[in-house]
């Protein structure tokens, strides 16, 4: 029989999660260290593999936990605006992306610097749910110009435009700033929809 787990091991895992994710963001994947690691959490080394067998174990755990939750958020905004017009529904799905970014800076940064890290099979895994979201913002996009479509050649570099715009947000956006999240998702939404919906 396995040693039972201590009541506190859930919240021990996400603390040594956010803990890599700071240190990955700092210091890239390659220049971390396990040892480095168990020195930031107050653990040994041993203590840290308890949780997680390797390195590589690690980092998916921290994609997988940030992009599943921006997912789930993303279905669930659009899934509330279905019935809405495709400004108003997209404004409301960028809210809830930007909302969900919030205080996940660092695993924000180790999304984008570190998924070819992974092996391939769990990098599969995780660039299938930024499908999910890519292609929801991608659907209202369609709605709002219905020339947008697969077959346009223009619908991806719209929508990647758009998220070039919000996934860089978190290099210059602070939420003491001249402009809140909330503010900003009206702005960026409008900015943008002005410019898609000209599109020939």
């Amino acid at each position: 029989m396995g040693r039972p787990r201590a009541p506190d091991y859930d919240a021990k895992r996400a603390m040594i999660r956010d803990t890599a994710a700071k240190l990955f963001a700092e210091h890239g994947f390659d220049g971390s260290s396990i040892a480095d690691l168990a020195l930031r959490c107050g653990m040994t080394k041993p203590a840290l593999y308890h949780y997680f067998p390797s390195k590589e174990a690690l980092l998916y755990e921290i994609l997988d936990v940030h992009i599943g939750t921006l997912r789930r958020m993303v279905l669930e905004a659009d899934l509330e605006a279905r019935d809405w017009e495709p400004n108003r529904r997209l404004e409301h799905v960028v809210h809830h992306l930007l909302t969900a970014y919030r205080d996940a800076d660092d695993k924000h940064k180790v999304q984008l610097n570190e998924l070819e890290r992974l092996p391939e099979p769990q990098r599969r895994m995780i660039k299938s749910m930024e499908r999910d979201v890519v292609d929801v913002v991608a659907g209202i996009l369609v709605l709002v110009n219905p020339r947008l479509d697969a077959r346009s050649g223009l619908l991806k570099p719209v929508v990647m435009s758009l998220f070039g715009i919000l996934n860089w947000h978190y290099t210059w956006f602070r939420e003491n700033g001249a402009i809140s999240r909330s503010a900003f998702a009206k702005f960026a939404t409008r900015l943008f929809l002005d410019g898609a919906k000209a599109l020939p």
